[in-house]
């Protein structure tokens, strides 16, 4: 007794992407197949994420998967090309919309919606009549691609011929009888090679960007803790730091606390590390005026030469960060005092120089820049404006009253000179 054949559906052997029988079939990791054009060109549109995904599961992969042709599938679709599937219902019919390439061949007033475009025949087909290109020889070899309204843009003008060589002398694509005649001599490749080509290249500037962004991030950060740790360092400076002890009956300062007794008649103001013209927050400005923010500065210094230069850094940071329209611009402020010898108590030290420096991200040179100054705690009316680089070889010169080891204001890239002088003498 003979058995019945297992009736089979049209469908179940169609490519997902271009909806049509499979042309050598591919079978990616997760099972499912198509035509290795159409995973390709889909494959071709993921480059930048770097990420592959089914068009059916959307499951993803990276890196991208290596195509190998289904061999067993491949044979199963030529035989029913050849033979047709007896049992399978007619197509139904799938009229071309708005935004639809419609079918060349479909007569009446209503087209069905076109699957492919024949590179050769400079038509589009639908379903129906896209059988001839694969049941007769002399179509077979045509080139067909996902159906397009804009077929002319792949054929030369000049020539009436496919654009299917890309001439890298003028940079576009051309076609194989124009490299005979006003493109003969330029350096030519086939377009689809050179696809490749700018695919690789896209992928690697992708690559660069990449860690450029990674190599800015650490940059970033090492600049973070170096500040944070500036901070510690500073707060534990035994010139500027006392220790504080409530009790039941009031509070006592530490003996190495500055008093607000020690700056009166001293001829010195309090001047402030951390200028309140620095603070985003109230609660921040408040904390300035603490006496552990405090030293003792040429009140000249202070009321006029050191304040204008705050005030004219505050004016450049901002100016030019907003420039630059980051979305969350940061910049980087570091002061300090170098010790001096004379004291106007005690416990409490003049220092010899006031110095500043601050530094911020450019997105224009992709650099992190900066600028420092000094000024000696003096009446000399003397802004120093430098490098950050000058300014800690200053600091850390062993002749003069400053550090006594070598002293660095940044860590990471942060030395990279402002051209323009920021500050001048009104």
């Amino acid at each position: 007794m003979a058995q019945q054949g297992v009736l089979l559906d049209q469908d179940q052997f169609c490519c997902s992407v271009c909806l049509d029988l499979l042309k050598e079939p591919v079978t990616i990791p997760c099972g499912h197949s198509y035509c290795r054009s159409c995973i390709e060109g889909c494959w071709d549109q993921d480059v930048l994420k770097g990420v592959y995904s089914c068009p059916q599961c959307r499951q993803t992969f990276s890196p991208r998967p290596t195509l190998s042709k289904n061999n067993m599938l491949a044979e199963l679709v030529e035989k029913l090309r050849k033979t047709g599937l007896q049992a399978a219902p007619p197509p139904a019919l799938c009229y071309a919309g708005p935004g639809d390439v419609a079918c060349d061949f479909c007569t009446g007033t209503r087209k069905q919606k076109a699957l492919m475009s024949c590179l050769v025949c400079l038509a589009s087909y639908c379903e129906t009549h896209l059988q001839s290109h694969y049941e007769f020889p002399a179509l077979k070899r045509h080139k067909l691609v996902k159906a397009t309204a804009q077929l002319q843009e792949k054929i030369c003008s000049h020539h009436d011929k496919l654009l299917e060589v890309y001439c890298r002398t003028d940079q576009q694509c051309i076609c194989y009888l124009c490299t005979m005649d006003e493109h003969k001599g330029h350096d030519t490749v086939s377009a689809a090679a050179e696809r490749t080509e700018k695919q690789r290249q896209l992928g690697m500037s992708q690559q660069k960007v990449q860690q450029r962004f990674q190599e800015r991030e650490k940059e970033l950060k090492e600049l973070q803790q170096a500040v944070e740790s500036f901070k510690l360092d500073n707060s534990k400076d035994s010139s500027f730091q006392g220790t504080e002890k409530l009790g039941r009956g009031g509070a006592t300062m530490g003996i190495h606390q500055a008093l607000k007794e020690d700056y009166e008649k001293s001829g010195y103001d309090k001047g402030h590390l951390f200028p309140v013209s620095h603070a985003d927050t109230q609660e921040t400005a408040d904390a300035t005026f603490t006496l552990t923010n405090a030293v003792p500065q040429d009140r000249c210094l202070n009321e006029v030469w050191w304040k204008d230069l705050e005030g004219k850094i505050i004016d450049y940071l901002h100016n030019y960060l907003k420039q630059q329209q980051q979305v969350n611009p940061v910049a980087y402020v570091v002061t300090g005092a170098v010790p001096g010898s004379p004291k106007i108590s005690n416990p409490v030290n003049v220092p010899g120089y006031l110095w500043t420096a601050f530094c911020y991200h450019d997105s224009f040179t992709m650099q992190w820049v900066s600028k420092a100054h000094y000024a000696p705690n003096d009446r000399s009316q003397r802004v120093i404006e430098l490098s950050v680089t000058d300014l800690e070889t200053f600091l850390s010169d062993p002749n003069r009253d400053g550090y006594k080891t070598p002293f660095f204001i940044f860590q990471g890239q942060c030395n990279s000179d402002i051209n323009n002088p920021i500050y001048h003498h009104d």
